[in-house]
């Protein structure tokens, strides 16, 4: 027998409430994901695991972005699968496993699945013992991952924050990174890589200096597309250097982010703004999915 198929079988094949509405196949990806290395099986997989009872079968909860069910805390980063979604020839879904603790020999809790379809589609959702309301974020064009608060002593793992359970409570859960199979996105780092915008518009955000006097530069705004579908970028904010929580910063105002080519006249400041909250939340976001 191999070494953890008994592990292997414990794995339940995840449902939506008491119907089944995933394939043998599917069991087997969350059967591979547990196996030595994570190698995903083939459809003529060495080892032949028969589903589990019904009784313990998962319940699977699909994640749309921007359909009320996105992060409301987006972590210190965010935990992905390192193959980013994209058209597939065939079938198949890729599986990121989340354990009660941060070993390989911990239980399952929870995992991230990813579905691909023969005609180029792919969709998000969560698989647990129990139903969970997804609470994904968005950090590509419809690229999608579970937020992190916390790494272990090694770094090798990270804790995850899939969503939270009939309860109110949150869902943890410990993800191995690996490479080539799961990869982590850091706040304190990506963010300084792209134009970013306020998350909470202040008067007094734009500094000389970190904790220094305030700079004029206009009258920042939500970076977000409101009800009636109107940007509302008053200022474009470019990262140009961080210290700590602080980022230096380029800002054009009116914004030139987005916005075709015109003769307006624009003035450039440069400041400081605190980018991150003392729990390395970020204050900061940018379009995940560009103009």
């Amino acid at each position: 027998m191999h070494p953890r198929t008994r592990e292997l079988r414990s794995i339940p094949v995840a449902t939506r409430g008491t119907t089944a509405i995933v394939s043998a196949a599917l069991a087997g990806v969350l059967v591979a994901a547990c196996a030595p290395g994570g190698e995903r099986a083939t459809a003529d997989g060495d080892v032949a695991i028969a589903p589990p009872a019904a009784e313990s079968a998962w319940t699977r909860t699909p994640w749309a972005p921007h359909g009320g069910q996105d992060a409301e805390d987006r972590g210190t980063g965010v935990v992905h699968l390192a193959a980013p979604p994209g058209p597939a020839s065939t079938a198949h879904t890729d599986t990121l496993l989340f354990r009660a603790a941060p070993s390989a020999d911990a239980a399952p809790v929870a995992a991230l699945l990813v579905e691909h379809t023969a005609d180029g589609g792919w969709a998000y959702s969560v698989a647990a013992p129990a139903p969970v309301a997804p609470r994904l974020l968005e950090y590509g064009y419809e690229e999608a991952g579970v937020p992190t608060d916390s790494a272990d002593a090694s770094g090798r793992w990270v804790r995850g924050v899939l969503g939270t359970g009939t309860d109110g409570a949150a869902v943890r859960g410990w993800a191995e990174l690996r490479d080539g199979h799961t990869a982590r996105l850091q706040w304190a780092e990506h963010l300084r890589e792209q134009p970013v915008f306020l998350l909470r518009p202040d008067r007094g955000a734009f500094r000389a200096a970190p904790d220094g006097p305030a700079v004029a530069v206009g009258v920042p705004v939500a970076g977000h597309v409101s009800d009636t579908g109107d940007r509302a970028d008053a200022v474009a904010i470019y990262p140009v250097a961080a210290s700590g929580a602080w980022l230096r910063v380029r800002v054009v105002s009116p914004s030139d982010l987005c916005v075709p080519p015109d003769s307006a006249s624009r003035a450039e400041t440069d400041a400081w703004i605190r980018y991150l909250d003392e729990r390395g939340r970020p204050l900061v976001w940018y379009h995940t999915r560009g103009c």
